[in-house]
This record gives C-alpha cells, sequence and structure tokens, in this order.
C-alpha cells in the first residue's frame, strides 16, 4: 500500500507511511496497475486522472478530492481496467467559477467500482460511465447547498452494465440514475428522495435500456405542476424500447409512481408498495404502445401490488391496450371502488381496460392467539399492568397513551387511548379502553410500530370492537372485527404480506371496555 497525505511531499516522498506522496496525480504516476493508494484526511484540490488499474482508499468523510478550480472533472478515468474508490468523498462546487463541470466522476471504458463514499453537488452528472461497468455498494449522492445551482443528473449509465446496491440520493436530483442507450442496470436496497419540484426522478430508463429495480425506496415530498402528462416528477420512468423488471419497492408521495412512455416492454411489476400520490398511481401508454403485466399477464406478474392512495387515479391508461392487474390490492376489495380509482375503457372508449379482478387482500384474520403467534413467530406481549421495564402501572391512568409509560422498547408508540383497571381482566388487572376520552370520537386506541411488523393482535375483547391495520401511506390494510356478545371475551388479530405501520383498536358501540393483552410481531 502506497500513502498520499497533505503533510507529505512529492519531491521527497517515497509513498511509505512515514513519507508519503502530495498529491493524488504524483502518486499515480509512480505505482504500478494493480497497487493500492491509501489517501489521507484533508482535501485534495486537484482532478485525479487515474491512468491504470488501482484502489483508491480513503479514511472516510473527511477525505475529499474536490475539483480543481475551472477543471471539468474531479475524477477522470479513461481506459480498460479496474478501478476502486473507497472509503472517501467527492466534492465539485464550480457555481462561481464560471466553468461547467461536468461530472464529479467520468470513467470510459473501465470497470469501475464505488464503495462506502459520497458525492457532493456535481453539476449535470455526478458519475458517468461510458462503455463499461460499474460497481455501487452504499454510496450517497447530495444535492447542492441551498441557495447554490442544484445537482442536475444523478449517475448515468451510458451503454454499460451497473450493478447498483444502497445507494442514497436526493431530494433535487433529476435522475439519480439514468439509464441511455443499451445499458443494463440492476438496483437494489437503494433509497430515493424526490423533491416536489424538478424532474426528481429516481430511476429512468431509455433508449434500449434494460433493469431490475429491486428492494428499493421511492419516498417523495409530494408535486407541483399539470396532470399528467406533464407532472414533473416519477419515481419510476420507463420510456423509448426500454424493458424492466420492478419488484418489491415501495413507492410513495410522488407525481407519478411509475410513468411508462414509448415502446417500452417486458415490463413486469409485482410485490410493490405504490401509495400515496398527488396526481395518479401509474400512468402507463403516454404516447405509446407500452402494455405492462401488473398481475396474471403472460410476462408473469403474480401481482401482489399495493396500488393505492392517489388523489386523482391509482391507475391512468393512455393508449387502446388492455393491461393485466390481477392479484392487486387497491386499498379495498371491492369491485366498484377499484374501478373509481382507475382511468381506462370505462372513462374513454378509446383507452384499453384495465383488468383487475380477482383482486387480492394482504392480510388474514386470525381468532386464535396460538394460530397468530405461530404465524408470526417472534412476538412482544404488552399487557398493560406492568410497562417494559417492570414497573407497575396504576391505573386508570387518563388521558391518551401518549402520555403514559413509554412502550418504544416493544417498539410502539401510542397516541390515543387509556389504561384502565379491570378486575375481570383475564390477564392482570388492566386493560386499553376508550374510557374516559372526550369527546368520543374517533378510535379509541391509536399506535404506530417504530419499525414496521406482519402482525397485530389483541386478547380478551371484551366489547364489540374494531381492529384495523394500516401499510405505507396510511393504506388501510385490513380489518378485523370482534362478535357482538361483550360479555364473551375475543382474541382478534391480523397477519400481513404487507408490513404494517400503524393500528386502530376502535370500539363499535362507543363507550367499551378492550383488549386485554395487545400482542405485536417482532420486526
Amino acid at each position: 500500500m502506497h500513502h498520499v497525505n497533505l503533510s507529505g511531499s512529492d519531491s521527497t516522498g517515497d509513498g511509505s507511511q512515514s513519507r508519503p506522496w502530495r498529491t493524488i496525480k504524483h502518486a499515480i504516476s509512480q505505482v504500478q496497475p494493480g497497487d493500492h493508494l491509501r489517501l489521507g484526511s484533508g482535501e485534495f484540490v486537484e482532478t485525479a486522472e487515474i491512468t491504470k488499474a488501482l484502489t483508491i482508499e480513503g479514511t472516510g468523510s473527511t477525505t475529499i478530492i474536490r475539483v480543481s478550480p475551472r477543471a471539468r472533472h474531479a475524477v477522470r478515468i479513461n481506459g480498460n481496467f479496474k478501478v476502486t474508490l473507497r472509503n472517501l468523498a467527492v466534492h465539485c462546487q464550480a457555481q462561481n467559477w464560471g466553468v461547467t463541470i461536468r461530472t464529479g466522476i467520468f470513467a470510459t471504458g473501465a470497470d469501475l467500482t464505488l464503495e462506502r463514499m459520497s458525492v457532493h453537488t456535481a453539476r449535470v452528472y455526478s458519475v458517468i460511465i461510458e462503455k463499461g461497468n460499474l460497481n455501487v455498494k452504499d454510496v450517497l449522492i447530495t444535492d447542492a447547498p441551498a441557495g447554490t445551482v442544484n445537482s442536475d443528473l444523478g449517475i448515468k449509465v451510458d451503454d454499460s452494465t451497473a450493478q447498483i446496491d444502497g445507494l442514497t440520493g436526493g431530494p433535487t436530483i433529476d435522475h439519480i440514475i439514468d439509464a441511455h442507450g443499451k445499458s443494463r442496470v440492476d438496483v437494489k436496497n437503494s433509497v430515493f428522495n424526490g423533491s416536489s419540484t424538478s424532474n426528481a426522478n429516481g430511476v429512468r430508463l431509455q433508449h434500449d435500456s434494460q433493469g431490475e429495480i429491486v428492494n428499493c425506496r421511492f419516498l417523495g415530498q409530494g408535486a407541483t405542476g399539470t396532470p399528467p402528462p406533464f407532472v414533473p416528477n416519477s419515481a419510476i420512468q420507463v420510456q423509448d424500447r426500454s424493458v424492466a423488471t420492478i419488484r418489491n419497492n415501495v413507492i410513495s408521495n410522488f407525481g407519478n409512481r411509475i410513468l411508462i412512455s414509448g415502446a417500452a416492454r417486458g415490463l413486469v411489476i409485482e410485490g410493490n408498495q405504490i401509495v400515496g400520490s398527488d396526481f395518479y398511481g401509474l400512468v402507463t401508454g403516454l404516447l405509446s404502445s407500452a402494455n405492462p403485466d401488473l398481475g396474471g399477464g403472460s410476462l408473469g406478474s403474480k401481482g401482489g401490488n399495493v396500488i393505492a392512495g392517489s388523489k386523482l387515479s391509482d391507475v391512468f391508461m393512455f393508449n387502446g391496450l388492455d393491461m393485466q392487474a390481477k392479484r392487486n390490492y387497491w386499498g379495498t376489495t371491492d369491485p366498484a371502488q377499484i374501478a373509481r380509482q382507475i382511468h381506462d375503457k370505462h372513462d374513454d372508449p378509446a383507452l384499453g381496460e384495465v383488468i383487475f379482478g380477482p383482486a387480492w387482500s394482504p392480510v388474514t384474520e386470525h381468532r386464535s392467539a396460538g394460530a397468530f403467534v405461530a404465524a408470526v413467530g417472534a412476538v412482544d406481549v404488552i399487557n398493560f399492568d406492568t410497562d417494559p421495564s417492570g414497573r407497575v402501572i396504576a391505573a386508570p391512568l387518563p388521558g391518551v397513551l401518549a402520555n403514559a409509560p413509554d412502550f418504544r422498547s416493544v417498539n410502539v408508540v401510542f397516541d390515543r387511548g387509556v389504561i384502565v383497571e379491570d378486575p375481570g381482566a383475564q390477564s392482570g388487572s388492566n386493560i386499553i379502553s376508550n374510557t374516559g376520552i372526550q369527546p368520543q370520537q374517533g378510535p379509541a386506541v391509536r399506535g404506530r410500530l417504530i419499525d414496521p411488523v406482519k402482525g397485530v393482535g389483541i386478547t380478551n375483547t371484551a366489547a364489540e370492537a374494531v381492529l384495523r391495520v394500516f401499510g405505507e401511506g396510511g393504506v388501510l390494510l385490513g380489518e378485523i372485527n370482534t362478535d357482538d356478545v361483550a360479555e364473551v371475551p375475543d382474541f382478534v388479530g391480523l397477519v400481513s404480506a404487507v408490513p404494517i405501520h400503524r393500528f386502530e383498536y376502535d370500539f363499535v358501540g362507543g363507550i367499551g371496555f378492550g383488549g386485554d393483552d395487545l400482542i405485536v410481531a417482532r420486526p
């Protein structure tokens, strides 16, 4: 390993730890292909021209390669060799230098790996890979500081392959990942933060690109502008002749959650939570012959999407092709309500039909505590007699449970409900109730899960009541009622194939006594 440090010298150093070189440029000229450079802390203000296979590693975010004034790149790689950049930061702040910085990192023909690092405030693109291969693992791409020129685009993959795992980007970067030409881009376990302005796409596949987008979170901030086709931001945009599989992602609160245009083909969309849009959930067929498979179609989608919560339509059709969308959940299983959430031939005879039946429900009901626990595995039990630290809860405890003992250690935060003493309780002496809540409106007990879970249950419900569970974006996933015989204690539980973020427990008859124990699956 060779060393570069701001305290070193290019004239007297030899690259050892005790006599490091001063500049990256000089260090590259001295080492052999395949060698390893270790950069110390501080700002290296230069363009790192990498001309051979190398690993360049920093000491963390305090190791900064900052583009030199009037240069076009912070890091430039040109050649068919392997380069790894690890554990450092690349900064490109050029708004006052009279030059447009093209990229933070520009690579042509290389096999480039970026690991545990960040790229800040690049204009036009943070990273470009042309006719090469890119591996990304745990990388942050951030925006320009407030009051300066914002980043334009994130990672451009041009006639290249890319494997991206653990990327975080946004929110004001347009097209955090932008695939061009005949590229192949596979993205997983990444977070894309969108804004309410600019194009702000998380992933855009265009031309003849192919890609798989799996287990990612696309978290928008709403949208401004005119409804489609002119909505300014989309979580995922697939256009031209691109092919994509979009699976097991959370896509929330973008203007369009998925926008499909051009002759995009081979689109498999399954297992996603597509929720909470200011305009539309999925817009398909915009000026195109695109025909995605959301479930039950010839491309093999298994469905299992949650598509709900759009303010205008959850699916908006633009072409005359029928679209298969079976075995999905639309925030309801009522066919009439689902149809109202879709814009298709029933709204405009020139359009195709969204074929959504049969619908799917993500929850299963349980009326046995044993069967519930068997379905979810490990659980935490809150009996309201003691807090998680073992301290006794003295009932009655007036007010909302938000002011009651802290249940965060068992993953629950309450914001409504009371703890009431009940000598008839089956387990301990306290229960949860709405007694004393004034006015008697809203759910008796309301709580959220710090980390989402797959099941919530309540034991010994001695009143007619209903348990509801909610997913990402507040979408109702399902509900279960106790029976109407108040004297007979019941267990009610819901297990969901989609993560539960929040729950409510409400009494149908107004004032009533409630659950003896709350059982929550562990995250």
